[in-house]
């Protein structure tokens, strides 16, 4: 035997050192420091941010919580459930298809209960950033960071400055509550498995329960609905929490892949053994009689001798020759979720949870205009993805992860708009960035790839970072936004965690078992990370330094608070932390109108038109520039600034009615005064049908109200005025009552068929799709049609039918009509930029 033995041992002589552990500290001296540790994050999560308390409603808190009609007393409380994320984007053909319940019904709730106190709504977001730092923390405890990389891991989220728009901001909860449904999923999937891998112990010839079970503070049943809860919680609070179907998944899978893979090795003798039993390694002490070994299922005995000895071990009992050296131990697969993996992930995690999110989508489908994506409109400043070449739609979404990256190690210049011009196409993958980017993938897709073979931890970490980025990354849809620090609030949970994987080595607490290169004592239950170790003093001069860079990082973020206190403090603050020339269109648009309201007109002017070199597409630089002229008595170019304006955005009913008030302040004719002049004509000559009419038409913008009054009243005079109908029906779209604005041009077509333009705006309406009684794509085809033949040259009733066109599925002919209007458009002309765009948008390219 002792050959036999010597042979063993020689066999594996560096498989001792690498498994040796150290001993588990006492129940409750683990207990206490996992308190400390958990008191710890929440204080630094909230102490951070408490001197965000005291800010206002800023930037896009004021639609969303302060002017969102959707939550006022009156409104049943249920409403965000059957309206989409940003008010008004359910009306006529303006699509924006975010749909965030859930986010929303909290906002409500806080206004009912509290009133619009912005303390609260900070407070409330805190808090939940609390709970998401404490439940990272759990998680990078069951994937066996250890305590040291586990606190370092909820530290570095808690703290860390890039998180300042989800936290400090109150629209940044979508991300918050999508984030804490993630975690929340993960950690409920675990006590699942845990439950399984206890009730399945077997024996020969019979299936035994565990002695000494696992303590459960949930039945199976609960933590299954637990499970399903948070999956809801992530997707219905913003559209990224899908990638709870994948993590929990994921977690399921790798879970019961780690779970009785073949020979184990146990040294018995005396002191303290590594048993790896499904979880990863656990001490066993040693010795005569029974002694307690935490394993994964909790205490289980061991009775430590000569001969086998039985050790449960999470899957069952499991036979110890007791000796000297190096022994085999062969862990029976015992559990269903160890035999059948895939059918166990499927019909337990993958097909629940895909429950949720169908369901989720379903309803999203239909509130949102029976549209699950944007399609070929246009991105504008925020996303130029969707209208830029394929070269950089390869190459921008690197130099944009890129970005992200650099944020993370160094958050010096943090910002709250990073659109276009700060942002800017990259067409090699040579510019720094998208070298940042590009090195960020491979070294992920190369540490996938060996953790797969390994069955290790990483996989399931970076799977979680993949699944979180790969929406707000723009990598399978081009959302609006092509880059925004609240984005990154979810994904940026995995990068904490590889960040603590990292740290590990570092953060060892015992000194001797670090001298020896030798494993930290794992969670129980945990699979501890392989790794060598630093020398202790390596390790303190390196945790002295991660604690400054912690106490850096928090003191960044109590910087950057204070600046989300209101909107112009927040973009004026941003404004000149941006490189000159590289200064975003937004914040200079949202600066302008604030120099507008304060009457610094030479500065709005100046801001304006530092826009409209930055995005000359953008319809509102336009309408901004014609007022801040219109201001200015300037009213000629006020009239162009108008025109191109509608140009842009041809379907704009404000922007018609201010080019008239403009075209007629330019022909020296006061708006004011004139209206004036037709209601004293109206009031003379009540009957008057010219006088009505007039005033009627002065009143369309001005005021829709008055002038559907009056054309009511001029068709009670003359039921057959088809021009009276036609621009009744145009008071009413102002009006958004668009089934009967529908009416009117009926009427108008009953009395006049081949009325050109009751034809195009009646095939405008049908178009709409948030209405399923007034939607009729046949209808607004063949309306749209019918327009352009009664007027083949009007280049507007051309448009209007490519848009109906594309409206209604009719993508390649749509683009065929684009093309064709961007080739007899000037050279370099706005109309024809946006033809080509809109023709490459629908031919997904």
């Amino acid at each position: 035997m002792k050959p036999k033995e010597r042979k063993f041992a020689a066999s594996a002589p560096d498989h001792r050192a690498a498994h040796r552990s150290v001993p588990l500290p006492p129940v409750s001296s683990r207990r206490r420091t996992s308190l400390r540790h958990g008191a710890l994050i929440a204080l630094a999560a909230c102490a951070v941010y408490a001197n965000s308390l005291s800010n206002g409603f800023t930037y896009d808190d004021v639609p969303m919580v302060v002017r969102n009609e959707h939550l006022a007393e009156s409104v049943p409380w249920w409403q965000p459930w059957v309206e989409p994320y940003w008010p008004g984007s359910n009306e006529g053909d303006v699509i924006d298809l975010l749909y965030r319940p859930l986010t929303v019904q909290t906002y409500g709730w806080q206004r009912r209960l509290l009133g619009l106190d912005p303390l609260s709504f900070h407070a409330v977001n805190v808090l939940l950033h609390a709970v998401v730092s404490l439940m990272l923390w759990r998680v990078s405890l069951r994937l066996g960071l250890g305590d040291g990389a586990a606190l370092a891991a909820a530290m570095l989220f808690a703290v860390h400055p890039v998180h300042v728009e989800a936290v400090a901001n109150i629209v940044g909860r979508a991300e918050i509550l999508s984030a804490l449904g993630v975690l929340g999923a993960v950690l409920a999937e675990d006590a699942r498995l845990r439950i399984e891998r206890e009730s399945a112990v077997r024996t020969p010839g019979r299936v035994a329960q565990s002695p000494r079970p696992f303590p459960r503070t949930l039945p199976y049943a609960a933590w299954t609905a637990l499970m399903l809860l948070f999956v809801a919680v992530a997707v219905f609070s913003k559209e990224t929490g899908a990638a709870a179907v994948i993590v929990v998944t994921g977690w399921r899978l790798w879970s019961c892949k780690r779970c009785g893979t073949g020979l184990q090795p146990v040294e018995c003798s005396t002191g303290f053994q590594p048993v790896e039993c499904s979880t990863g390694l656990q001490p066993v002490e040693c010795g005569t009689g029974f002694q307690p070994v935490e394993c994964g299922t909790g205490l289980q005995p061991v009775q430590c001798g000569t001969g086998l000895q039985p050790v449960e071990c999470g899957t069952g009992f499991q036979p110890v020759r007791c000796g000297t050296g190096f022994q085999p131990v062969q862990p029976p697969v015992t559990n269903r979720c160890h035999t059948r993996p895939l059918r166990s992930m499927f019909l337990r995690t993958l097909l629940p949870a895909l429950a949720i999110l169908g369901l989720y989508m379903l309803i999203r489908y239909h509130v949102c205009a029976s549209r699950l994506v944007v399609g070929g409109q246009r991105g504008g400043a925020g996303n130029f993805l969707r209208e830029t070449d394929a070269w950089a739609r390869l190459w921008s979404p690197f130099a944009v992860l890129g970005h992200y990256v650099s944020l993370m190690a160094y958050p010096a210049r943090l910002l709250c708009d990073y659109s276009l011009n700060v942002i800017t196409p990259v067409r090699s993958p040579f510019e720094p960035f998208a070298l940042l980017g590009l090195g960020t993938a491979a070294a992920m897709a190369t540490a996938l790839a060996r953790s797969l073979r390994r069955r290790g931890v990483a996989a399931l970490v970076i799977l979680g970072f993949a699944a979180s980025y790969v929406i707000p990354g723009n990598v399978v849809v081009y959302i609006d936004v092509i880059m925004a620090e609240r984005l990154f609030y979810t994904p940026s949970l995995w990068l904490c965690i590889l960040a603590g994987m990292l740290l590990a080595p570092y953060l060892t607490r015992d000194a001797s078992s670090a001298s020896r290169g030798e494993t930290a004592a794992p969670r129980p239950g945990s699979a501890p990370l392989r790794v060598e170790t630093a020398t202790p003093p390596a390790a303190r001069v390196f945790r002295a330094a991660f604690l400054v860079a912690c106490v850096v990082l928090a003191g960044r973020t109590w910087l950057r608070n204070p600046v989300w206190s209101d909107t112009r403090t927040l973009m004026q603050n941003d404004l000149s932390e941006m490189s000159p020339g590289r200064r975003s269109c937004h914040v200079c648009v949202a600066l302008a109108r604030d120099r507008i309201r304060e009457g610094d007109l030479p500065e709005a002017e100046a801001l304006v038109r530092e826009a409209a070199a930055i995005y000359a597409d953008f319809p509102g630089v336009h309408a901004m520039m014609a007022e801040v002229f219109e201001r200015q008595g300037r009213y000629a170019e006020a009239v162009e600034c108008w025109r191109s304006a509608l140009v842009l955005a041809p379907h704009n009913l404000d922007f018609s009615g201010r080019l008239g008030d403009a075209q007629r302040l330019a022909a020296g004719v006061n708006p004011d005064e004139e209206r004036e002049a037709a209601r004293l004509r109206v009031e003379a000559a009540p009957e008057d049908p010219q006088a009505l009419r007039r005033w009627a038409q002065l009143n369309e913008s001005a005021d829709p109200k008055v002038a559907e009054d009056a054309y009511r009243r001029l068709l009670a005079i003359d039921a057959a005025d088809v021009p009276a109908w036609k621009a009744l029906a145009y008071v009413r779209v102002a009006l958004n009552r668009r089934h009967d604005a529908a009416g009117a041009y009926r009427q108008a077509l009953a009395l006049a068929p081949n009325d050109w333009e009751a034809h195009t705006n009646l095939s405008v309406l049908l178009i709409d799709r948030t209405d399923a009684a007034l939607f009729d794509p046949r209808g607004a085809i063949a309306h749209a049609r019918r327009a352009v033949e009664l007027n083949p040259t009007h280049w507007d009733l051309r448009v209007n039918l490519a848009e109906v066109l594309a409206h209604c599925g009719q993508e390649s002919e749509a683009a065929d009509l684009f093309e064709n209007l961007a080739a007899q458009s000037a050279p370099g002309s706005p109309q024809q930029r946006l033809y080509h765009d809109r023709a490459k948008a629908l031919r997904g390219r």
